[in-house]
């Protein structure tokens, strides 16, 4: 029996087409073959068809590698045995061609199977086909009884393996850890005896981050399953200027490198003065001085530092642009890539075969147009190419590409891929397949994602590293594939329908969403869509998950084999906290106001289920902290994502009942037995929080409705827009503050805090009528009795659209703050409600502003 699957698989796109294989075959036959003469009578013998290689589990092959075989030519042979015995039960013996002579075998009939180069089997035919070859390609030979697996570098020795056991044993490296690796079960294994696969990657650099190092926060399990589906980075191109100019050397020597000749005291937020003399002689020596000191080395990354910080960007620099690219800020393309340019040519002259990589990120993130760069420049153009799911982001996008097309002959494609901290399966695999197309076509050699995987989206990143390596593959039938292997023949078609709802919520219903609309139609926005908002899950309903969760429910009762069990297990767990993600976010514009007291505790039990759920997320994050495949390598409470599940519309309006009734209400009861009986932390400090707000409780905020003047409150508005003290609409008293075109900014006060759960909230306002995009972030800067950062605790940033027009919302969190953090005894904390997005002629307004200190 023959498992060929991927073979059958791709056999409609790609390099494996009955046409293609014809004429390669008929190249191989028209070269003139010369082969060791102790070893063309055992070929004339066997003729054609199939090559047995294991016989009913018995080893009908040898797996020989050469004497001088580097490790890891000899760990690929290793594998290749390996996974051969897993699948058979057969042993293939791995040895040296001195070690046959030496042990006095007969081989007879048996097939040899060759891993990497050998001088006593490496035919000239064999060496022609290594010619021109990438050195990630491999060629894979059978002819007569001999197998040929190699490459022109071990790593492409490898791939070759790796690509024989995919091809001809079936092996799937579906998802990381032991359990994610399908082997089927095989009782005979065969190949053609004559047949010519040679292959090598569309792109020569693939890497996904933070897979990169088995030693990294994603662990070797990760790494070693990117590897095996044939990651593998070839040049360097991150953040690095700080590096070619430390401060260390030149803060004293040549402070004109840097900004207004001021010694930045990071990494960050500043880049060398492109234009400042003596600076391109300067990198050239360094750069010079690193490959001697490093020669191996084959590239040198030219990136950027993060977060701008241009000398040029100011309007009183000499060479200041005054002109604003396709992203909203300062273009510095053509200054700085005439910059790399010069630097590029001085190191080559020293060093011909070297390659530099850069990031067309931010300020330079658009093509020059007064120079065209080297070839031996790999710009990496960051996008998010998700958002090419929107046909108006994508047409502006690809008029960058191919703008960087006639500018470089080498392209990077640089994504932005997130699994975490997304709180759903962001699916996106046709346009992926498209994407990856298209950047062939124009030139992309190298391809970088920031991944940071959550395992829940299923065949994304394995799609994504089949399509960096060959883009021709057809995505639909390397997803059924998968689906599959993942979870066998019967459960597939569950599993498949799961995919492809998310898919279609993500390229269908999203695109359509405040939370891409807002970041889409910013005049200034990133390169990447906001993953540190969740309220694209304002788009997402119970309903959502319920179809979900019976589809999965359907799979798993139909897997056959404990690894298809155990995988289906897997995906169980990560849809869970989908599930709790969706259930619990406080979306609820729809909401209605009560009018009785029976209403009022429905509303307040509704609130209840939606904590649960909020807290069984966190509680499923934790738990998968623990797990090396499930862990959030980007995590919830580093970006802020972490809710009650209580909805701002909810408290509002639970706040405004309470406040009505007298002490003995049945709404306030019920809040106080909950209090005093609830065993749940976070439902007691939310419900006291309310009972706070709600009977005007003394407040640990000065000024908190702002009758008094702005003081103590300062202002901040970090670009553009207003925000001011008004008359206009106010919640209580005269007063409130309104936002108008601000884009990023808002109301600022220190307060005296100790350790234990502080409760903010916060009520807002868009006038009846309105539209607003805005979200509003409630943060705590901790610091120290004498000022300094201890560290900020951050709420989710929550759309205000969420309330509609004319209605006054209120915003709370639950903060816990430590009395001691990395030894640092905390005293205070500055109080920011950060308002994101308030487009111009557009209004948001503030009012009572609540903080307290909750019992612990």
């Amino acid at each position: 029996m023959r498992f060929n699957l991927l073979t059958s698989t791709y056999s409609q796109k790609g390099k494996y087409r009955k046409g293609m294989l014809a004429s390669l075959l008929a190249a191989m036959m028209a070269v003139i073959m010369l082969w060791p003469p102790q070893l063309a009578a055992a070929e004339a013998a066997v003729g054609h068809g199939q090559l047995e290689l294991v016989d009913d589990g018995e080893a009908q092959a040898v797996v020989i590698v050469d004497e001088e075989a580097d490790e890891q030519t000899t760990a690929a042979a290793q594998k290749l045995v390996d996974y051969i015995q897993q699948a058979t039960g057969a042993e293939l013996p791995l040895m040296t061609l001195y070690d046959l002579k030496a042990s006095g075998q007969s081989l007879n009939g048996d097939a040899r199977i060759y891993v990497g180069p050998g001088e006593h089997w490496q035919s000239p035919h064999l060496q022609q086909q290594l010619e021109g070859l990438d050195e990630d390609g491999f060629v894979i030979q059978t002819r007569g009884n001999k197998v040929f697996i190699l490459g022109p570098t071990a790593w492409g020795t490898e791939f070759g393996v790796n690509d024989f056991l995919e091809r001809y044993v079936g092996v799937r490296w579906l998802i990381p850890g032991p359990d994610g690796t399908h082997v089927p079960e095989l009782e005979d294994l065969e190949v053609p005896r004559n047949e010519l696969i040679r292959e090598e990657p569309a792109a020569f650099s693939r890497l996904f981050s933070p897979l990169q190092k088995p030693t990294g926060s994603a662990g070797e399990l990760q790494h070693e399953w990117a590897r095996n589906n044939r990651m593998h980075s070839r040049i360097e191109f991150h953040h690095n200027l700080h590096n070619l100019f430390p401060v260390e050397v030149y803060g004293e020597t040549h402070p004109e490198f840097y900004p207004g000749g001021q010694v930045p005291i990071s990494d960050v937020a500043w880049q060398p003065c492109f234009t400042a003399d003596g600076i391109v002689e300067e990198a050239i020596s360094n750069i010079i001085a690193y490959f001697n000191e490093n020669p191996d080395a084959t590239s040198y990354s030219l990136g950027v530092n993060d977060s701008g910080g241009y000398c040029e960007s100011n309007p009183a620099h000499p060479d200041f642009p005054d002109e604003l690219n396709s992203v909203g800020v300062q273009n510095i393309s053509n200054i700085y890539y005439n910059w790399v340019n010069q630097v590029v040519e001085g190191v080559l002259e020293v060093y011909p075969d070297k390659w530099f990589g850069l990031l067309a990120y931010s300020n330079v993130f658009d093509p020059p147009t007064e120079v065209t760069l080297h070839e031996r420049v790999v710009p990496f153009i960051t996008d998010d190419r998700y958002a090419w799911v929107d046909s108006g982001i994508e047409q502006a996008s690809k008029a960058v590409v191919e703008g960087w097309s006639e500018k470089a002959t080498n392209l990077g494609f640089y994504e932005y891929m997130y699994g975490s901290p997304y709180a759903t399966p962001r699916v996106y695999l046709e346009q992926m397949a498209d994407n990856y197309r298209y950047g062939r076509d124009q030139g992309v050699v190298a391809h970088y994602a920031e991944l940071y995987p959550n395992w829940g989206e299923g065949p994304k990143p394995y799609i994504s590293l089949k399509l960096q390596w060959n883009p021709d593959l057809d995505e639909e039938q390397l997803a059924e594939d998968w689906y599959e292997a993942m979870v066998g023949e019967e459960a597939a078609p569950y599993l498949q329908q799961y995919y492809e709802q998310w898919e279609e919520i993500w390229t269908e219903r999203v695109p359509t969403s405040t939370w891409f609309r807002s970041w889409a139609d910013a005049t200034t926005r990133a390169n990447y869509l906001p993953f540190h908002d969740a309220s694209y899950l304002t788009v997402m309903t119970a309903d959502d998950v319920a179809e979900s969760r019976a589809l999965l429910e359907n799979m798993q009762s139909l897997t056959e084999t404990d690894a298809q069990a155990a995988r289906a297990e897997l995906i169980m767990k990560t849809f869970q906290y989908y599930e709790a993600s969706v259930l619990s976010y406080p979306s609820a514009v729809d909401i209605p106001q009560p009018q009785t007291e029976q209403e009022a505790l429905a509303l307040l039990e509704d609130g209840l289920v939606r904590m649960a759920n909020a807290i069984e997320r966190m509680n499923i994050i934790a738990e998968h902290m623990n797990d090396p495949i499930l862990k959030h390598l980007l995590t919830a409470e580093r970006f802020g994502l972490v809710w009650s599940g209580l909805s701002d519309l909810m408290m509002s309006y639970l706040s405004e009942w309470i406040a009505g009734e007298d002490e003995n209400g049945a709404v306030t009861a019920e809040v106080q037995n909950i209090i005093a009986t609830t065993e749940l932390d976070v439902v007691r400090h939310n419900l006291e929080l309310l009972l706070a707000v709600a009977k005007g409780q003394a407040t640990d905020m000065a000024n908190s409705s702002f009758e008094d003047g702005d003081a103590p409150w300062w202002f901040w508005i970090k670009a553009q827009g207003s925000l001011e003290r008004s008359e206009l609409y106010a919640r209580t008293g005269q007063y409130s503050i309104v936002a108008d075109g601000l884009a990023r900014g808002g109301p600022v006060q220190p307060v005296p805090v100790s350790g234990g759960p502080y409760g903010v909230a916060l009520h807002y306002y868009t006038p009846e009528g309105t539209v607003n995009n805005a979200s509003i972030q409630l943060t705590l800067n901790l610091k120290d009795e004498n000022g300094g950062a201890v560290t900020t605790l951050r709420a989710a940033s929550l759309p205000v659209s969420t309330v509609p027009s004319g209605q006054w919302g209120m915003m709370q969190h639950v903060f816990h703050i430590p009395a001691v953090y990395n030894g640092k005894t905390v005293a205070q904390a500055q109080f920011v409600a950060t308002i994101n997005g308030v487009e111009e002629g557009n209004q948001l307004y503030i009012d009572d502003i609540v903080s307290v200190p909750l019992q612990p």
